[in-house]
């Protein structure tokens, strides 16, 4: 099955001065991160949220942190340093990480 998949390498990161995950939305085409409140970010990916407005559903969006899942929205605000690249999954995916998304998945692996 075909996947559409933007990656960013971490030389790419540095030279655009990106520090903070909802930075990422000025250079992956289909993603916008958007600031909730101060502790509930949502994702959007090809115009479709991560948040269902459901406290018992998990996130339309999964995030990893070098392949560990961290997928409740206040687990989000990450910052991004010494990456080595960053993949966003503008699909649904189960394959990639064995955990069902219905928009999509970030990944971000660390150098």
């Amino acid at each position: 099955m075909p996947i559409t998949i933007s990656a960013i390498n971490g030389e790419r990161i540095e030279e655009i001065g990106v520090t903070d995950l909802d930075e990422l939305s000025n250079y992956i085409f289909g993603l916008n991160i958007q600031h909730q409140t101060a502790n509930n970010p949502g994702i959007v990916i090809r115009a479709i949220t991560s948040d269902s407005g459901s406290a018992q559903q998990w996130p339309r969006v999964t995030l990893y942190y070098n392949g560990v899942e961290i997928s409740r929205s206040w687990e989000w605000y990450q910052a991004i340093c010494d990456m080595e690249r960053i993949d966003v999954i503008k699909e649904p995916q189960a394959t990639l990480f064995g955990t069902a998304s219905a928009v999509g998945a970030i990944s971000l692996v660390s150098a």
